[in-house]
């Protein structure tokens, strides 16, 4: 279920067991490529946590762009297409989630991230 409000997109807990199949996988990566989103997800150790993340190229810190990419992290590891590896926008790093553990996905507007 998708709810918009406040320019926000927000999909709410009862959509998580749909989550992972493979259509709404493939929306949230494409949502994380052009957005800064804030997803609430599941830990392995059963704790929830809320991250503001992103795939957007122009966020994530590279050589070019003057940062210092943590270049590697997606090679070192084998593909997993149950797994998203996002850039940690508070964090400045990257992290990974469970995409079948993902309650709540809200598409953050500029204004509300400082990049």
């Amino acid at each position: 279920m998708v709810h918009e409000g406040d320019g926000n997109c927000v999909f709410h807990d009862n959509y998580t067991k749909e989550w992972s199949e493979t259509l709404n996988n493939q929306y949230l990566i494409n949502l994380l490529q052009g957005h800064i989103v804030e997803v609430t997800f599941t830990k392995v150790d059963g704790t929830e946590r809320v991250m503001k993340c992103t795939l957007r190229e122009n966020v994530i810190p590279t050589p070019e762009n003057g940062g210092m990419q943590q270049s590697g992290f997606k090679a070192k590891r084998q593909a997993n297409p149950n797994v998203a590896a996002v850039w940690d926008v508070e964090a400045s790093g990257w992290r990974s989630f469970r995409l079948d553990s993902v309650k709540d996905v809200v598409v953050l507007l500029e204004e509300e991230v400082a990049v």
